[in-house]
């Protein structure tokens, strides 16, 4: 270990440098030694924090370790400071992962609450909405399904109000193989019905078509026969 320690004051790169102690975190983690890991895991967040901005190579590279950190602390039963570190992360797709990362950990501890306070903090509606169908698969691996069912009720009741219809029908087409995977056949046809009325409002031609082509193999795989009014939309 000192003699890594030596090695890492050679390195100039800060990200590097950070990276390797979260590296070493994990290792400490898989020893039993939650401390030790917690201690490197906080010193590797003070070194990308006093990194200089011109400093800085590969911003998506230093957002992405932000986010690797913040799911550790979590992963490492202090899901606060994982929030706190989550939330601050500029980039917004690293942000968005952190907090999907950590609702995850969350919901498979029982830890609902938590869940959703990081769900919550994801301030994009589609990605919000895509991690609360990720929620629903942590449940239904736990076999807890009617925890799973409740998350895509929530999902499909949040999708609703999401602008963008494009990532509206990607979700529901999500939200009806899951339904159906968990027995509700029922719910399942009537979101991919409705995935099939948001892909019609679309008005991007490629897009639309692109949005057909989706929701029909769900049509197809989840042996659903189209209606006559359907056919006619």
């Amino acid at each position: 270990l000192d003699l890594a320690e030596r090695t890492l004051d050679l390195i100039a790169d800060k990200v590097a440098v950070a990276a390797t102690l979260v590296g070493y975190s994990t290792q400490f983690d898989e020893k039993g030694e939650r401390g030790d890991a917690l201690e490197t895991l906080e010193e590797a967040y003070q070194i990308l924090q006093s990194q200089p901005e011109k400093e800085v190579r590969n911003s998506a590279e230093k957002f992405n370790l932000y986010a690797s950190g913040a799911a550790l602390f979590a992963r490492y039963e202090k899901v606060e400071r994982g929030l706190e570190i989550a939330s601050d992360i500029r980039g917004e797709t690293a942000r968005h992962s952190a907090l999907n990362q950590i609702a995850q950990i969350c919901a498979a501890r029982a830890q609902d609450d938590l869940a959703h306070q990081a769900i919550n903090l994801i301030d994009d509606e589609s990605a919000r909405l895509f991690a609360l169908i990720a929620l629903s698969d942590v449940k239904r691996r736990l076999e807890k399904r009617e925890e799973a069912v409740q998350y895509l009720i929530e999902a499909r009741a949040f999708g609703a109000g999401v602008p963008q219809f494009s990532s509206r029908s990607l979700a529901y087409n999500q939200l009806a193989e899951r339904f159906h995977a968990l027995g509700e056949t029922e719910t399942a046809r009537e979101i991919a019905s409705e995935s099939l009325e948001t892909v019609a409002q679309i008005r991007d031609s490629a897009s639309k078509a692109i949005g057909i082509l989706y929701v029909s193999d769900v049509f197809k795989s989840l042996g659903f026969e189209l209606k006559q009014n359907e056919r006619d939309a």
